[in-house]
C-alpha cells in the first residue's frame, strides 16, 4: 500500500504562532516614531520645569511636603476646586516624591497632548506612515492652546486635552462602552476642567458615529461615569448653590493673540482670555498667518477623508460654541447663562473647550503629511510632507525651553516647610494667611506669580482670600468669611483682626514681593504667640477662638468622595474583569 510523503520532524517545519509578548511588540511598534518624537518634543517643551525643585506658576499649586489637607481633599470648602486633582498628586508624591511626582505627572500629560491624537489619526487612517504620526504628535503638542495653559500652570486644562484624543479614539472604536468609560473615568481625575472638556466632545462623536440605538448604551456610560467621578466637587458646590459671578464670563472671555481677530485666533487653537500667555509670535503677521492656513489646511484634509468627518463635525460645534462666547452681542447671552446655570462657573472659562478642536487639528495636518508623503513621485512632495511636520516648532520657536526659560522650578525654603509643619501638628484650629491674596510673588521663586501654598502646605482649615484678582476687576469668590474679612479690610480694619472675627486661631504670614501684598505688615496682639518665624514665614498663635456658624459642612464633600470612589472602582473592576477574560 502506497504510503504518503514522510513526515518531516524539522523544528521549522510548522510555523510557529506569535506569543502573546510578540503581538504586544507588533501593536506597539507603528508607534515606535512617534512616541520618540514626542518624548523628545515634551523635554524641549518643558526643559527647566522639570529641573530641580518645584514649578510653581500662576495656577500651579503643589507642595513640597505631601499632605491630605482639608483644602487638598475639599473638607469645609464652600466650592472644592482642587478636588480630586490635588489629592492626586498627593498621592502619587508620598508614594515617589512630591517634586518626581510634579514632573512626572507634567511629563505624561504633555505626552499624552501627543499620543492621544495619534491614536485617534491611527484609527482613522490605518497604515498610516510613521512620519505622519510624528506629525500628529508635534502639532498635538507645540501649539498655543499648550503653551498658553502651561504659562499659568493649569496642568488640569492641560489634562484634558491629553485625555480627549484617546477618549475620541474609544468613542470610535468597534466597542465604545468600556473604553469611553474608562477615558471618562480618567478625566475625573482632574477634576470639573477635565471632565468639562472631556465629556461633550465624546458624547456628540458617539451619536455621529453610530445608530441611536447603538449609540446608547455607550452614551449611558458615558454619563453614568461623568456624574459619578464628579460627585466629588458637584455634590457640595450643589448644596451650597453658591452663584457664579456674572462677571466672571465677561472676564474670561478669548480674546484675540493674533492680528486677525478672536474667532480666527480660536480657529488657529490659541484665543486664550489673559494676554499675558500668548506667544510673542502669534502676534506677527507671517506666523499668524501661517499658523491660520495650517488650520484651514487640516480642516479641509479631514473633511475630504470621509472617516474623519464625524470628529471634525464634533470638534466643529465645540469650536462655534467657543466662537459664540466671544462674539459681540452673543457674550452677553453667554454671560447671562453662566450666571444663572448652577455650576456654570465651570464654563466662564470657555476656551478651554477648544480641546477636541486641536485634536482634530493635529490629526488633519497629519492626513495633510501622510497625502504628501504618500505621493508616487516623491522628490519635492515627501521635502514638502516634512516641512509641514516641523512647521508647528517652526511657527512657534519661542515656546521651547520652558517656554523660553520662564517656566523654571524652585526649592521651596526649609522654613516655610518648617513652618507649614509646626502649624500642622498645633492644636486644632482655623489658619488665617497673609497678605490677603491667595497669589504670591515669592522671592524665592523669581517673584513669578503664583498660587499661596499654604493651603496646600498646612494640615489645617486654611481661610484666604478666594476672590480672583485680574487686570479688568475682581471675580468675587464664595466663601461668605472670606467676603467679610475683605469688607472689613476694606472699611480700614486691620486684616488680623478682620481675620480673627471669622474665628481664626493661628495666624500665617508669608513673604511676598508684590506691590499689593496686603496685611504683610499686619500689627499683631499683644498677646500672640510667636510659633515659627523665618525669612520666608512667621506664625503666630492668637488663642482658642470661638466657632463661628459660617463654617462650610464637611459632609457633602465626604459625600462626594464616596461617590467617586464608587464611581472609580466600578470602572476598575470592569477594566480588570475584561482583561482577565481576554488573557484566557
Amino acid at each position: 500500500m502506497p504510503r504518503g510523503p514522510p513526515r518531516s520532524t524539522s523544528p521549522i517545519a510548522a510555523p510557529r504562532e506569535p506569543g502573546v509578548t510578540g503581538a504586544a511588540l507588533a501593536r506597539c511598534r507603528p508607534y515606535a516614531a512617534p512616541l520618540a518624537t514626542a518624548l523628545a518634543a515634551a523635554l524641549l517643551l518643558l526643559g527647566p520645569a522639570l529641573g530641580p525643585g518645584l514649578l510653581l506658576a500662576v495656577d500651579l499649586g503643589w507642595s513640597p511636603d505631601p499632605r491630605f489637607t482639608p483644602f487638598v481633599t475639599g473638607t469645609g470648602m464652600v466650592a472644592p476646586r482642587a478636588v480630586p486633582s490635588d489629592a492626586a498628586g498627593v498621592l502619587l508624591g508620598l508614594l515617589i516624591g512630591a517634586s518626581a511626582a510634579q514632573k512626572l505627572t507634567l511629563l505624561l500629560i504633555v505626552l499624552g497632548c501627543g499620543l492621544g491624537p495619534v491614536t485617534l489619526a491611527r484609527r482613522l487612517r490605518p497604515g498610516i506612515s510613521p512620519l505622519a504620526t510624528s506629525a500628529v504628535a508635534v502639532a498635538g503638542m507645540w501649539n498655543p492652546f499648550v503653551a498658553e495653559r502651561l504659562a499659568v500652570g493649569q496642568w488640569t486644562v492641560l489634562l484634558g486635552l491629553a485625555i480627549v484624543g484617546f477618549a475620541l479614539r474609544a468613542a470610535l472604536g468597534p466597542q465604545p462602552t468600556l473604553p469611553v468609560a474608562a477615558c471618562i473615568a480618567l478625566a475625573g481625575v482632574g477634576g470639573a476642567n477635565t471632565l468639562v472638556m472631556v465629556l461633550p466632545p465624546v458624547l456628540l462623536a458617539l451619536l455621529l458615529t453610530r445608530p441611536y440605538a447603538a449609540s446608547l448604551r455607550p452614551i449611558a456610560a458615558a454619563l453614568g461615569t461623568g456624574v459619578g467621578v464628579a460627585a466629588v466637587w458637584a455634590v457640595p458646590a450643589l448644596i451650597a448653590a453658591a452663584p457664579a459671578d456674572p462677571a466672571g464670563a465677561e472676564a474670561f472671555r478669548p480674546a484675540s493673540d493674533t492680528p486677525f481677530g478672536a474667532a480666527l485666533s480660536l480657529v488657529s487653537g490659541g484665543g486664550m482670555w489673559n494676554a499675558a500667555t500668548h506667544p510673542d509670535a502669534r502676534a506677527a503677521l507671517l506666523p499668524a498667518a501661517a499658523a491660520t492656513a495650517l488650520a484651514v489646511l487640516a480642516t479641509v484634509a479631514a473633511w475630504r477623508h470621509r472617516p474623519a468627518r464625524a470628529v471634525l463635525t464634533a470638534a466643529g460645534m465645540m469650536l462655534v460654541l467657543v466662537v459664540i462666547s466671544a462674539a459681540p452681542g452673543l457674550d452677553r447671552a453667554w454671560s447671562a447663562i453662566v450666571g444663572a446655570l448652577p455650576g456654570g462657573g465651570l464654563l466662564r472659562d470657555a476656551q478651554k473647550l477648544l480641546a477636541a478642536w486641536i485634536v482634530l487639528l493635529a490629526v488633519g495636518l497629519g492626513l495633510v503629511v501622510e497625502a504628501l508623503f504618500r505621493r508616487p513621485r516623491g522628490g519635492p512632495a515627501a521635502v514638502g510632507a516634512v516641512a509641514l511636520a516641523l512647521a508647528p516648532l517652526a511657527i512657534l520657536p519661542g515656546i521651547g525651553w520652558g517656554l523660553g526659560g520662564t517656566l523654571r522650578a524652585h526649592a521651596v525654603p526649609v522654613d516655610l516647610r518648617a513652618t507649614a509643619t509646626v502649624l500642622s501638628d498645633a492644636p486644632p484650629g482655623l489658619v488665617g494667611v497673609l497678605p490677603w491674596n491667595q497669589y504670591r510673588r515669592y522671592p524665592w521663586n523669581g517673584e513669578r506669580l503664583a498660587l499661596s501654598l499654604a493651603p496646600r502646605m498646612v494640615d489645617q482649615p486654611v481661610l484666604q482670600n478666594d476672590a480672583l484678582p485680574l487686570r479688568g476687576g475682581t471675580i468675587a469668590g464664595e466663601d461668605a468669611r472670606a467676603a467679610a474679612v475683605s469688607a472689613a479690610i476694606a472699611e480700614g480694619v486691620d486684616p488680623v483682626a478682620a481675620l480673627r472675627a471669622q474665628g481664626v486661631r493661628y495666624v500665617l504670614i508669608e513673604a511676598d514681593a508684590g506691590t499689593d501684598a496686603v496685611g504683610s505688615q499686619a500689627t499683631i496682639p499683644a498677646g500672640a504667640r510667636v510659633i515659627a518665624q523665618g525669612e520666608s514665614a512667621r506664625a503666630y498663635d492668637l488663642g482658642p477662638a470661638p466657632a463661628i456658624a459660617t463654617q462650610p459642612a464637611s459632609g457633602p464633600v465626604r459625600v462626594g468622595w464616596i461617590v467617586t470612589s464608587a464611581a472609580w472602582m466600578l470602572v476598575l473592576g470592569w477594566v480588570l474583569v475584561r482583561v482577565v477574560r481576554r488573557a484566557r
